[in-house]
């Protein structure tokens, strides 16, 4: 916590009227994660005329979020799986969960995702998919793990 104070250039006391410890610091991260994400994939995707290019894209939109947060990414991802219950990890993922239930409602609708999906439990699915993605990105410089993932993905959300 020191050095956390000591960089953000406040007094420890003043950090704890903000925040009740490092885990509300690391779900902080994870809000501000989840909106980069929920914004950047809305630009990347706007245009895209497939299903298929849609999901690249979202997932191009992941890897630049996480490039974009680099020095907190990992300590984000870290305070979403830290977290003990449900209603708190479904507040810190909101913006980017909330997107992506739009996302395949939008693609459902044109016909590109199975109608019997679920798009609140799918998003919530999509959004790890593309938090492990990230990771594999950021620590191992991987691309194809999104890549494969997306692939997967894609087949398992069409139409029947």
């Amino acid at each position: 916590m020191a050095e956390i104070v000591h960089r953000a250039g406040v007094a420890q006391g003043t950090f704890y009227l903000y925040f009740a410890g490092k885990e509300a610091l690391a779900g902080a991260f994870a809000e501000v994660v989840s909106e980069r994400l929920a914004e950047l994939a809305e630009e990347k995707t706007v245009r895209c005329r497939t299903f298929e290019t849609a999901l690249a894209r979202l997932f191009e939109a992941a890897y630049q979020t996480a490039d974009e947060h680099r020095d907190i990414f990992l300590i984000a991802n870290r305070g979403t799986e830290l977290l003990a219950d449900l209603d708190e990890w479904m507040n810190r993922t909101h913006p980017a969960r909330v997107w992506l239930e739009q996302f395949l409602k939008d693609w459902q609708a044109q016909g590109a995702v199975d109608p019997r999906v679920r798009p609140v439990v799918t998003a919530r699915v999509l959004r790890d998919a593309l938090d492990r993605a990230s990771k594999a990105y950021i620590l191992f410089g991987d691309r194809n793990y999104g890549r494969d993932l997306g692939e997967l993905l894609r087949r398992g959300l069409a139409p029947a």
